[in-house]
């Protein structure tokens, strides 16, 4: 969140507090819109002439969804820059779902007054988490994402589930693996050394910490050196050469 500089009580009118692409991102959200700003603003912005494509930019703009995987496809949102993807997951996990990935997350991540925007789609314990086919319930799992407060209950909620990945597959839970599982959907270290220079996203994260907690006057057990004994963050190190 230091990253995407849109704290609290930093004021409105700072030009740091928000990036215009997460600004628009959340209005498109509010509006109904639950497709990625990032595709978005390849066919909507007339000053690209090589990616410009009105009538593209208008289905994308009544949810006719980009191909692709949901992760990257669907729209992020608010001041923890959530994505739809990844939260529709942790639903999905709370309903049950099939496969390795599916992470063993219990009801208690959520708070109750938080409600399961799925549950309409649900038929006989089996729900529908195709955005393409279910866009309602995305609009509604986007409405309360806009909610500052939810939106860290999300937050929170996926980074635990992150740990909970993590011991389950019989390795020891990592802030580093957590934040990886928050952005990319690995929790696992194979699964982290597989997509890359994509994981070096959480090291950047992870030294925000203290620069979010500063912002927000927050004290907590994380402190520089929480960092410098990360498993996974020094496992990671060793596969990128020491950098």
């Amino acid at each position: 969140m230091a990253n995407e500089r849109r704290m609290g009580n930093i004021q409105e009118n700072d030009p740091l507090r928000n990036r215009w692409m997460q600004v628009i991102e959340n209005n498109l959200i509010n509006f109904g819109c639950i497709t990625s700003g990032h595709y978005i603003k390849k066919v909507c912005d007339p000053h690209d002439t090589d990616t410009f494509d009105l009538g593209q930019c208008l289905a994308y703009l009544i949810n006719q969804l980009p191909e692709g995987e949901p992760l990257l496809t669907l729209a992020s949102v608010g001041i923890g820059n959530i994505k739809l993807a990844t939260a529709a997951r942790l639903w999905k996990g709370l309903n049950g779902c099939d496969g390795a990935d599916c992470p063993p997350v219990t009801v208690s991540l959520l708070p109750l007054d938080i409600v399961n925007p799925f549950t309409v789609s649900c038929e006989d314990g089996a729900c529908n988490y195709d955005p393409n086919t279910n866009t309602a319930a995305y609009m509604t799992l986007g409405k309360q994402l806009l909610d500052p407060r939810k939106n860290i209950e999300y937050a929170a909620a996926i980074l635990e589930e992150g740990a909970l990945m993590t011991a389950n597959a019989g390795e020891p839970p990592s802030a580093f693996a957590s934040v990886l599982w928050y952005k990319h959907s690995v929790a696992t270290y194979a699964k982290i050394k597989k997509i890359g220079s994509y994981a070096d996203i959480a090291i950047g994260i992870l030294a925000d910490v203290d620069q979010a907690l500063g912002v927000w006057n927050l004290t907590t057990t994380w402190n520089p050196h929480s960092f410098d004994i990360e498993p996974y963050y020094n496992l990671w190190l060793v596969e990128r050469g020491g950098q």
